[in-house]
C-alpha cells in the first residue's frame, strides 16, 4: 500500500446524493441539474487532493511497469 498525502481528486457527496448509488451517470447528472443550483452544487461537493509521500513515491518509482498499467486520469 502506498501512503499518500492530499493532492489527487476525491469527491465526497452529501447523503442526499449518496442515496442515488447504482444509478447511471446520465441519471445522476440529470438529478443534479434538476435539484441543485450551481451555488448549492459548489457547496455540496468537496474535492480533496492526494500527493504520495516520499516512501510512496519511492515505491512508485521502483515499479514503473505497474504505474504504466494505470494511466493518470484527468
Amino acid at each position: 500500500m502506498v501512503r499518500a498525502e492530499p493532492i489527487g481528486v476525491v469527491v465526497r457527496l452529501p447523503s442526499r446524493l449518496r442515496r442515488l448509488g447504482g444509478k447511471k451517470k446520465a441519471e445522476l447528472i440529470g438529478f443534479i441539474r434538476e435539484h441543485l443550483s450551481p451555488t448549492q452544487l459548489e457547496g455540496a461537493i468537496h474535492v480533496c487532493f492526494y500527493k504520495p509521500t516520499a516512501t510512496g513515491r519511492a515505491l512508485l518509482n521502483a515499479h514503473p511497469d505497474v504505474v504504466a498499467k494505470h494511466p493518470k486520469k484527468g
